[in-house]
């Protein structure tokens, strides 16, 4: 959860999360989230769960982990909106990954997470490209051959 990542126990608002979130990855770059307006939000704070591969030792210094681990990273806020609530947001690489989003209150405090995953978009770019591929068998014709020499 978000408090793990800040430290401290769980202290959440009084404000319901969004009921769903929904993605839409538009490029490779930048990534669409959308989701239900909650009555009385201050607004939202979105999160992207990352590999983390580094952290703070006891002393503050960074020291690289044995095993790598997956943490939620406050990626974004959104202001308030009445219906739906939309946000585009870059990607910084290609990976898809995992989004959440909070409702925040007057005073600051989150709500729990509501979780989404990304589709994957460039395996799907990928299937798309490989179809249309074999849709468009390519036989050389006498013209063709000749033309290039």
């Amino acid at each position: 959860m978000v408090a793990a990542l800040l430290g401290g126990a769980p202290s959440f608002a009084q404000l319901a999360p969004p009921d769903t979130v929904w993605i839409e990855a538009e490029t490779s770059e930048w990534v669409e989230l959308r989701w239900p307006a909650v009555e009385e939000a201050a607004g939202y704070q979105v999160y992207r769960e990352v590999l983390v591969a580094v952290a703070e030792d006891a002393d503050g210094n960074l020291v690289k982990l044995e095993t790598p681990r997956r943490e939620w990273v406050p990626w974004g806020m959104v202001e308030p909106m009445v219906v739906e609530v939309e946000a585009r947001l870059a990607r910084l690489d290609s990976d898809p990954s995992r989004w959440a989003v909070a409702t925040v209150d007057a005073a600051g405090q989150e709500s729990e997470l509501t979780i989404a995953s990304e589709p994957d978009v460039l395996t799907g770019l990928q299937r798309t490209s490989w179809g249309r591929l074999k849709e468009q068998t390519w036989e050389p014709t006498l013209d063709a051959r000749d033309a290039g020499g």
